[in-house]
């Protein structure tokens, strides 16, 4: 895995401990961007990992964002990151909903 996008990504986790937010183990990272995504209505977190963490990580592809744009969103992250939801449990897979119908979402988050 490469080292630099490890780096990234614990500092974006890192962004949202400090945060409040509180997660299942066993999430994935997009998972946790779906979840950041639909509670806060922030899409930062599923772009860092869609467009730069698993491309570079996984896929053994140039990722979608340059490493300037990956800094610049690690950095507005780290300034203002997305507000987290107003419970005090530990969110889960089964707090995602569809987007299309609003109902859970089973599996793996991907519709």
């Amino acid at each position: 895995m490469d080292e630099e996008a490890k780096s990234m990504w614990r500092r974006v986790r890192e962004v949202l401990r400090a945060g409040g937010w509180v997660f299942a183990d066993g999430l994935t990272p997009e998972q946790l961007g779906l979840l950041v995504e639909q509670v806060a209505r922030d899409n930062r977190v599923l772009r860092f990992v869609r467009d730069y963490y698993y491309p570079k990580s996984y896929g053994g592809v140039t990722p979608i964002l340059a490493h300037e744009a990956v800094l610049a969103l690690v950095r507005d992250l780290e300034g203002r990151g997305p507000r987290p939801p107003r419970v005090t449990r530990v969110l889960t897979m089964t707090d995602l909903k569809c987007s299309l119908c609003g109902n859970e979402v089973e599996g793996d988050g991907r519709g």
